[in-house]
């Protein structure tokens, strides 16, 4: 067996798998509450057609009513032809998650909300920083000067004796 080519193999399949998921969606789905939450990170729609599933944004959260059961599995069974993955956000606040949810999403992955939150909120809190950083040359730059600008130079050079207070200087 060649290892180059099975290594070259390899990499090749991994690329076209990251290809052909690359324009794939991520859609979040939860029972329906009677309003839609307003967390400020997600944004959130009602299943109540196919055209609300399409215009689904990446990453987006739909929300279904028990009468929409129909739509949510039909979601769930044809993800390839939506170009999506399906995920259940579990732990929305003042959702109820009925066993006919449970039953039409057992088999997909879960996500938690606060977990999910929570996340979200350190990624947007790292990003403020971000925009506010040193450029690279003043973080290297940081490295080797003081607070007044001087270079910071290392000039006690000694050889370790048997104490601490013995040794050379040089």
């Amino acid at each position: 067996m060649d290892l180059n080519r099975a290594l070259a193999d390899h990499q090749i399949a991994a690329k076209m798998k990251e290809a052909d998921e690359a324009g794939i969606r991520i859609l979040l789905v939860c029972p329906a509450n009677g309003e839609l939450p307003d967390d400020g990170f997600l944004t959130y729609s009602a299943g109540a057609d196919i055209k609300a599933l399409l215009a689904a944004p990446d990453g987006g959260v739909i929300v279904f009513d028990e009468h929409q059961s129909r739509l949510l599995q039909m979601i769930i069974e044809y993800q390839d032809e939506f170009a999506c993955r399906v995920k259940v956000l579990e732990g929305v606040p003042n959702v109820n998650y009925a066993p006919w949810f449970g039953s039409a999403t057992w088999s997909q992955d879960k996500v938690s909300y606060a977990g999910l939150l929570s996340e979200m909120s350190i990624a947007e809190s790292a990003m403020e920083k971000d925009g506010d950083s040193k450029t690279v040359y003043e973080r290297e730059s940081d490295q080797f000067t003081r607070a007044n600008g001087k270079v910071k130079d290392q000039d006690n050079f000694r050889l370790a004796g048997d104490h601490e207070d013995e040794g050379e200087t040089y």
